[in-house]
């Protein structure tokens, strides 16, 4: 009996002795919002298809409820929320030869409720020129 419970002791030992104790650290705090690190197609683009998806990356994972809101556009169009990227599909079709300008509030913000430092702007047209 007593070889079994010093095995049990040296295990025990062992098991709390391998593990760091106390609270992990977990890098610093997170103040900054959502940075925008990329858009397709780009900003400014010609003569869109139809059907074309706009996609915007962003640098960190965004909260999903914050979007819809944030988002003006004069068109009919579904929001996506994929991560870090946030997806503008046409309900349709984009309408012809016009121009699309979407605007994005500040609103949009991560998980730890950081807003944006700034607005964005963005236009594309479904026709050759922008006006």
């Amino acid at each position: 009996m007593t070889v079994k419970f010093l095995l049990l002791y040296i295990s025990v030992l062992l098991f709390f002795s391998c593990a760091s104790q106390g609270i992990a650290s977990g890098g610093p705090a997170d103040k900054e919002g959502p940075i925008l690190i990329s858009v397709q197609p780009p900003n400014e683009t010609l003569e869109i298809v139809p059907n074309q998806k706009i996609t915007l990356s962003f640098n960190e994972l965004l909260d999903p409820v914050s979007i819809p809101a944030a988002i003006t556009l004069a068109e009919n169009y579904k929001v996506k929320v994929r991560g870090r990227r946030i997806i503008i599909i046409p309900d349709k079709t984009w309408p012809e030869n016009q121009m699309l300008n979407i605007k994005l509030s500040r609103k949009i913000r991560d998980y730890q409720k950081n807003i944006m430092v700034k607005p964005i702007q963005l236009t594309y047209s479904t026709g050759a020129p922008i006006p």
